[in-house]
């Protein structure tokens, strides 16, 4: 059994076309059945399969698990990423957005560890034998994996801001702790401390909308609306599935409970004057700052489009991928997927050709 299940890892390596993390391996090998912490990993012939991949997903997710509320955990598959490099990205299933949660399949570990042993003491009272159950499992799968005991020796985290330090210390590229954090210090005032978190939230996860929305807040306080509109911009340059809700953040009390990448647009209108001329006068920026639709898949493919005919092909599979996220009816959809596989294949990046081949199939 144990051979088997290695070959079929070795036979995921092959249709990824990229190297698994080591830990991936070994939860995989031990158990069909882990949990840990708040994770609920899938057995290892439906990760295989692809039987967690649906059509309209972004291309480059891999569903290894879920939590108890339905949202998914998966490797991020990043051309020339590959082992504990991989970063794992949490999927959420009512919005449709996908956050980076660690930095490394390893830091994941030990993230999924430190929320056990929180989760935990948050519901059971010191001496209920199901509290002792608990961090029996989970000291028992840091043995099993390799984990450094120092995770679980600590004491618990008392409340959130603990455990966002807590992950932080673990992971310092942990970006979704680190965007935690800075909102924190931002609704206290210290706007200081929030750019440290948020600066670094945004070196940690580059692709990822979000610390470019909070920092851009920051000098859009100070009245500072060349660096806000920069950042702005930044925004607008990631993917629209790779941001999240201003609602998901400590922050956001004084905000509507609203989607990232659409406020950033709006804010940008605002002080679009203040962006470099070449960026005022680009294809993308006229067009999402004049649109009245500027969320409307088939406008984000004509840009991909356009993008893609002058070569630009980053912002052509940018493009094509926001057709994708914001597609509705399966025509969308099957000319979002065929525009991306025409893109991977013509790039060699036959792996993700393939994930688009299979979920276009996909009912």
């Amino acid at each position: 059994m144990m051979t088997s299940r290695a070959a079929q890892l070795d036979d995921l390596e092959t249709d990824l076309h990229v190297g698994l993390p080591p830990q991936f391996r070994q939860i995989f090998t031990t158990t069909t059945d882990a949990v840990i912490g708040p994770c609920a990993f899938y057995t290892l012939d439906s990760v295989a399969m692809g039987e967690h991949r649906w059509r309209g997903m972004l291309p480059q997710f891999v569903p290894f698990g879920e939590d108890d509320e339905e949202n998914l955990f998966g490797l991020y598959r990043i051309e020339g990423v590959a082992g504990d490099a991989l970063q794992v990205l949490h999927w959420h299933h009512e919005y449709d957005h996908y956050s980076p949660v660690a930095s490394s399949f390893s830091s994941f570990v030990d993230t999924l560890l430190v929320h056990g042993q929180y989760d935990a003491v948050e519901q059971y009272d010191v001496g209920d034998p199901r509290l002792l159950s608990v961090q029996r499992e989970l000291q028992r799968w840091a043995e099993a994996i390799d984990v450094d005991r120092s995770v679980l020796d600590m004491s618990a985290p008392r409340n959130k801001t603990e455990l966002h330090e807590r992950l932080a210390r673990i992971d310092p590229q942990n970006s979704a702790s680190l965007l935690s954090l800075g909102s924190l210090h931002l609704g206290r005032g210290d706007a200081e401390r929030a750019r440290d978190a948020f600066t670094r939230a945004s070196e940690a996860a580059p692709g990822f909308a979000d610390p470019y929305f909070w920092l851009a807040l920051t000098y859009a306080n100070d009245h500072d609306a060349s660096r806000a509109a920069g950042l702005y911009w930044k925004v607008v340059l990631s993917p629209i599935a790779l941001s999240t809700r201003t609602g998901n953040y400590p922050i956001a009390g004084a905000w509507p409970d609203s989607e990232i990448s659409e406020v950033a647009v709006t804010l940008l209108s605002d002080v679009v004057s203040e962006l470099p001329t070449a960026i005022r006068r680009s294809d993308l920026c006229r067009t999402l700052v004049e649109s009245s639709e500027p969320f409307s898949p088939h406008l984000r493919y004509g840009l991909g489009e356009r993008s893609l005919a002058t070569g630009n092909l980053v912002d052509a599979e940018r493009e094509f991928v926001n057709s994708l996220t914001l597609a509705i009816n399966e025509d969308e959809i099957d000319s979002a997927y065929d525009a991306l596989i025409a893109l991977y294949r013509g790039t060699g990046r036959n792996a993700e050709a393939e994930l688009c081949i299979n979920d276009r199939e996909l009912l």
